[in-house]
This record gives structure tokens, sequence and C-alpha cells, in this order.
């Protein structure tokens, strides 16, 4: 029995082709671990500081890694390396490697960090993304129109609730609102489907009571982002004291949705 349970968590932890709760956790973890070995090893001490820059700089590192999985999408390269949690442990290495080259940059030659290191995100993305061919415009602009709406609204809640919807966690909520767009775009109209285990769950629900929108429940997405990451901003705010440490965990919550926001989007615009 216990040899069938090591066979049966084994599987389930190295499937990187469907996600399921084990490797989601274990995915979860792997990159936990790589977040704090950041912070502790060049944000602390560096004194990096987390503001405009610094985000600027971390989302090219987001489009460089949309890049790289887009490649696997296009079918350039089958290879399990262009793919979660691989294709995220990749980008990791070469972005933490270009910072501590920017970084070195900074001291010798006086070019501010964030330049250099965003520069280098964002010109080896665009190499990776010439590889892609770009065809659906139609449907990008959906998902475009759709982040634009979300953006108006956040814009708008902000005059209600100034105190909580900062720049900041505006910028956070409204890149997760990319992935969101994304992703019903995607599913209800070009026949995507979801990949995580608590976004299939609830639009599977959805449908089985015929809660849809033009007949998916794809739209649970938008409700399902803010129910998650309003309270988690809210804690942020309300009960941490390091305002670094704040900005650093809202930034990684940028980076993600950005990111996965981003692929969504250009997996739509790749389409024939």
């Amino acid at each position: 029995m216990v040899n069938n349970f090591l066979e049966s968590f084994f599987r389930s932890a190295t499937d990187v082709y469907v996600y399921n709760p084990v490797n989601t956790l274990l995915f979860a973890l792997i990159f936990a671990g790589g977040v704090f070995f950041i912070y502790e090893m060049l944000i602390k001490r560096f004194k990096l500081k987390m503001n405009r820059n610094f985000i600027f700089a971390a989302s090219m590192w987001a489009f460089f890694a949309m890049a790289i999985r887009l490649l696997y999408d296009t079918g350039y390269t089958k290879s399990v390396l262009f793919i979660t949690p691989y294709v995220t442990i990749i980008d990791f290495a070469l972005a933490v490697g270009f910072l501590i080259v920017a970084l070195y940059i900074e001291k010798k030659k006086k070019i501010e960090y964030w330049k250099t290191w965003g520069l280098s995100g964002a010109l080896l993305g665009l190499i990776l993304l010439s590889l892609s061919p770009l065809n659906n415009w139609s449907g990008f602009s959906m998902v475009v129109a759709l982040w634009v709406v979300s953006l108006v609204i956040l814009i708008w809640a902000r005059k209600i609730f100034p105190k909580f919807f900062t720049w900041w966690n505006i910028g956070v909520l409204e890149a997760h609102m990319m992935d969101a767009a994304g992703s019903f775009i995607g599913i209800t109209f070009f026949a995507f489907s979801e990949e995580h285990v608590l976004g299939r769950t609830l639009m599977a629900l959805a449908e089985s009571v015929g809660f849809t929108v033009f007949g998916s429940g794809s739209w649970i997405m938008f409700p399902l982002k803010l129910i998650v990451l309003i309270p988690v901003l809210y804690y942020l705010d309300r009960y941490t004291e390091n305002m670094q440490e704040t900005k650093y965990i809202k930034t990684i919550i940028f980076v993600l949705g950005f990111a996965i926001g981003l692929r969504n989007a250009f997996n739509i615009l790749i389409l024939n």
C-alpha cells in the first residue's frame, strides 16, 4: 500500500501536463522558496527599493517568460523545459543572473541597474517573440478591451475606496484581470481550457447550474481573482509593518498575474 501511495504521489507530483492538487502544491512551494531566496540574497543585501523602476524591469522578465512558453505553444519546440514549472525556473535563473550583472554594471559604470536589467529581459523576449506567428488580432483586441474595462472599473472604485485602491493595489489587480480576460476570451470563443484545479472546478460548477455567459462558466475567473486577491492585499496593507516586504510581495503577485495574463493574450494572438 505504501508503494502504491508513493507511486501515485510521484506520478501526480511530476505530471507537468495536467495540474492537480499535488503538483500545484509542490510547484507553489518551489516558487515560494525562490521568492524567499531572491529577497534575502539580493533585495535585502543590495538594498533594492521596491518602486516603479523595479516593477518595470521585473515586468520585462515576465514578458520574457511568456515568450519562452510561447515557443512551446506554437509548436516551435516540444521540450518539457518550455512548460511550467521548468520555464519558470529558467526565467528565474536568467532574471537573477542578469540582475547580478546589472548591479555590477551599476557599481562600475554608474548605470542604474533597473535599466540594464529591464532592457535585457525586453530584448530577449522580443527576440523569442519574433519566432512566433502573430495572427489573431481580433481575439487579442477582445482581451485588451476587457482589460481596459476592468481598469476603468477599478479606477472608479478608487474614488469610493481610496485607501484600499491605491495605484499599487490597482496594478496588482489589473495584472490578474488580464489573466482573467485572457482566460474568458480563450475558453469562451477559442476552445481553450483552464489548467488550474480551482478554476476548472468553479467553471464546471457554474456550468452545471446553467450560470454561464455565452455558454461558458469562464466568467467566474473575474470574481475569483478579486475574492482571492482583495483579502490578501488588505491583509498586507493592514497588518504588515515592513513596507519594503509588503511591496516586494505585491510585486511578486503582480509579476505572476502579468506573466500568465500575457501568455493567455498571446496564445490567442498566435491562432490562425
